[in-house]
Formats: structure tokens, C-alpha cells, sequence
């Protein structure tokens, strides 16, 4: 693992901790979208998982089914794997949170399932945005092109953009581009 990205991993790790025991879930959603610049640079694995662990712990801790305890003390595993740097033990340890959430309430195991492949789509985006391709985005977060096609299709971001019609304002942007 890049030190960069590892250290990068421990703040996200940190600041989750803290976002959890204070009961920001909001703020979580929005620490997802940090990790996304690193997954989009150097294609890290580890980085979109991360992204799509915390969105998916905001997501349950919202329908009030996260044992804060419990995802507290995996955290802390996460950020003790880090600190060695051990990969195979950070590994082990990102597995047993993915693990936590898909089975964080057996009635909800489906429903939890569903938020987890919802999630890694809209990160999915959040890294086509960032300029990957949609085949590259797809296979960094281990979803279907189609899954991701449907979803960057419904979305309207892109669309807002303002459009200049006027070739001088173009011509002016573009240039813009390459000074």
C-alpha cells in the first residue's frame, strides 16, 4: 500500500471514529467522498472500499440498526492495522466490516446488501466524474458496466453545466485550458 494512501486511510479511519461516536452520520456520507480523489489517481483499491464502507455504515446507522460499540472497536482494528502498516492484517480487518454490515441485522441483511451495491455505484460515478472511464470505474469498485451506465444516465450533474453557444466564449474557454 502507497504510504500516502495509508495515511490518508488513518485520517478517514479517525475522522470516522469520531463522526460515529459524536452521531454525524450526514458527516459520513460526506467523508465517503474524500476517498474518491485518491481511487480516481492511483486506482486504489483499498481507497474505494473504504469510500464504500463508510457511506454504507452512514446509510445503516440511519435506519438505526449499527451497534456503535461494535463498529467502533472494528474501526479501531482498521486503524491499529494501519498504524504497523500491515496489509493482509488491514485487509482482514476491512473484511470483518464489510462482514458487520452485511450481516448488522438479519432482517435487514437484503435491504443492507442492496445499500452496499448502492453505494459502490454512486462512488462508481463519484470516480467517472473524476475522469476514469465508465469500464475503469466499473472494475475499481467490482460493479457492471451496466449497473454504472444506468445510473451515470439518470444522473443530471453533468447537465447543469453551462453550455456556451457562443464560438468566441468557446474558443476563449479552451484556450483557457491549455495557458
Amino acid at each position: 500500500m502507497r504510504e500516502d494512501v495509508r495515511q490518508d486511510l488513518a485520517s478517514i479511519w479517525s475522522s470516522a471514529l469520531e463522526l460515529i461516536e459524536e452521531g454525524d452520520f450526514l458527516g459520513l456520507k460526506e467523508l465517503s467522498n474524500h476517498t474518491i480523489h485518491n481511487s480516481s489517481i492511483y486506482h486504489d483499491e483499498f481507497s474505494i472500499t473504504a469510500a464504500v464502507v463508510v457511506y454504507s455504515l452512514a446509510k445503516i446507522a440511519q435506519r438505526g440498526i449499527m451497534n456503535v460499540k461494535r463498529v467502533c472497536s472494528l474501526i479501531t482494528k482498521l486503524l491499529s492495522a494501519l498504524s504497523k502498516p500491515d496489509e493482509d492484517e488491514y485487509r482482514k480487518a476491512q473484511t470483518a466490516v464489510l462482514d458487520y454490515i452485511s450481516n448488522a441485522d438479519k432482517k435487514f441483511t437484503r435491504h443492507v446488501d442492496d445499500v452496499l451495491h448502492q453505494a459502490k455505484v454512486k462512488k462508481g460515478w463519484k470516480v467517472y466524474d473524476h475522469g476514469l472511464s465508465l469500464g475503469t470505474s466499473a472494475a475499481l469498485l467490482g460493479i457492471s458496466e451496466w449497473d454504472l451506465m444506468n445510473y451515470v444516465g439518470n444522473t443530471t450533474t453533468t447537465e447543469s453545466m453551462p453550455v456556451r453557444t457562443d464560438v468566441r466564449s468557446r474558443l476563449s474557454y479552451v484556450r483557457g485550458l491549455f495557458t
